[in-house]
């Protein structure tokens, strides 16, 4: 017995040692998991002291904004104490030349604002910043607000487009200066979007589907796309203005619409990537305790490798919310875990959920654990 005990530690320890050493791997990472939300780009007017701090308030509003998936927040006084030490949680920042095409992309210190419809200038400059994203999020705890973590359900969009009497829906490798504007502003919102790849192949979302809202036609394509939510619009330009009718899809829920309208495409479909981001934010963003933090176990069958451990583990540590995540035992196929969350145990299922990594497989109630499957 006390053989196979120590086998049992030894090839727990041995496991946990590789996915330390493997850790780092980014084919691991779940394909709705969101890069660089503690991060951000400004255009400056110049680089000195005054506008340096600005800029990088200003960038640290743009995180604010992607981390809690609420705009406006910012200017709440609780969090005022944050940013008059912005400088001080800025981990890096280097300026970069700004590109002419960016030059409405990107976000605007308010010293370099220009007259309207005179965006800065190509010569102007760009300020990127990055934050200790524990001191942005305790602060974000402290002042009641939610914390969205890098899983995030990731959106198909399928627009059906009416302009001058052609009717098209815009695909992955079409009208790429429409795709610039969603993808930039996805980007700032720290939204995961993709395109359809092709409306006539067999599957594919036809104009219609869209225009006619067929609901379980773009479920299946969410569904085919590997996406966790499909966002639909029906544009059309008449009389030079832009107009969007947007569906946002996700899960079993009901169907949230909205419509925007303006003289330039931009603002419309900022308008359809902002909708989708604040639905889906004030779904899946979670007030987190700054104090206490519950303990969860949790068992994951289908682990036979080392891979697949370092795969689970490196999963948990990644979840909003999750303190700390460590080995309870280890048997056949299956390993638990005590998972540490600032949030609940069904705030760490619910964000479980949105990944492809783990599979629910059932619960113990009398036990308090939850059941797992690591999917391949």
């Amino acid at each position: 017995m006390r053989v196979s005990n120590c086998k049992t530690h030894l090839r727990t320890m041995v496991i946990a040692l590789f996915a330390l050493l493997s850790g780092a791997m980014p084919g691991w990472l779940p394909a709705a998991e969101v890069e660089g939300l503690y991060e951000a780009e400004i255009q400056v007017a110049g680089q000195g002291k005054a506008e340096q701090g600005e800029a990088i308030r200003a960038a640290l509003a743009e995180v604010v904004m992607k981390v809690t998936g609420r705009r406006g927040v910012a200017a709440l006084p609780a969090l005022a104490p944050m940013f008059k030490c912005a400088g001080q949680i800025a981990q890096q920042y280097r300026y970069r030349p700004l590109p002419e095409e960016m030059a409405r992309t990107i976000p605007v210190a308010p010293s370099a604002v220009q007259p309207p419809g005179k965006p800065l200038a190509a010569k102007g400059q760009v300020l990127w910043a990055s934050f200790d994203p524990a001191t942005v999020n305790q602060a974000l705890r402290q002042a009641g607000l939610p914390v969205w973590g890098r899983v995030r359900p990731a959106a198909l969009i399928v627009l059906a487009m009416e302009e001058q009497g052609q009717r098209t829906v815009l695909l992955a490798d079409s009208r790429p200066e429409l795709q610039s504007i969603l993808e930039n502003r996805a980007r700032r919102r720290g939204l995961p979007v993709l395109l359809p790849r092709d409306a006539e192949t067999e599957g594919g979302v036809r104009f219609a589907d869209v225009w006619n809202n067929a609901r379980d036609v773009l479920l299946k394509a969410a569904a085919r796309e590997q996406t966790e939510a499909v966002l639909a619009g029906r544009l059309s330009l008449g009389s030079g203005t832009w107009r969007v009718r947007w569906t946002l899809y996700q899960g079993g829920g009901e169907a949230v619409n909205w419509e925007s309208a303006a003289s330039v495409p931009q603002d419309v479909l900022e308008a359809g990537i902002d909708g989708a981001t604040d639905v889906l934010a004030k779904r899946f963003a979670q007030v987190l305790s700054d104090t206490a933090a519950t303990s969860v176990l949790m068992t994951v069958t289908n682990i036979t490798t080392l891979d697949d451990y370092a795969r689970t583990m490196n999963y948990l540590q990644s979840l909003a919310g999750v303190a700390e995540a460590g080995v309870v035992r280890v048997k056949g196929g299956s390993v638990t875990f005590r998972v540490l969350t600032r949030s609940s145990d069904t705030g760490l299922a619910q964000t479980i959920a949105l990944g492809s990594v783990l599979s629910v497989a059932g619960s113990d109630p009398a036990a308090s654990e939850l059941k797992y499957i690591l999917l391949p």
